[in-house]
This record gives structure tokens, sequence and C-alpha cells, in this order.
């Protein structure tokens, strides 16, 4: 199964956030790239390799929303 995917730049000075939800035969293997390691780093990021993610409740107080 193969899927084109894209999005417009966020060209504003605000947080853009967006989920996608991908359905794929149980029988299918799994692609790797789209899985986090077990130290946080997401194979898969293509401009950000290396990058290690906080987790949302650290954001959240980051952000001041706790």
């Amino acid at each position: 199964m193969f899927m084109m995917h894209s999005t417009a730049p966020n060209l504003s000075d605000r947080y853009r956030i967006s989920i996608d939800t991908r359905y794929q035969p149980a029988d299918e293997e799994k692609d790797d790239r789209f899985f986090f390691r077990e130290d946080g780093k997401w194979l898969g990021n293509f401009y950000n390799k290396g990058v290690t993610y906080k987790p949302m409740d650290e954001l959240r107080y980051q952000w001041g929303l706790t």
C-alpha cells in the first residue's frame, strides 16, 4: 500500500499540531521508520535526525498548561 502525503508549510510564529491516522492490513510487515526506538529517537524523522522528543506532560509544563 502506497500513499502520497503532504502538507503546506507553517509560516506563522505559532505551533501547528496535526495527527495522521493510517491503517494497513495486519498481515503486512510494519515499516520501522515510523516507530520510536527505545532511546526515544524516531528513525523516520528526515529533517531532524537524532532529535529526542519530550513527553507531552513535560511540554504541557513548559507551555504553562499544568
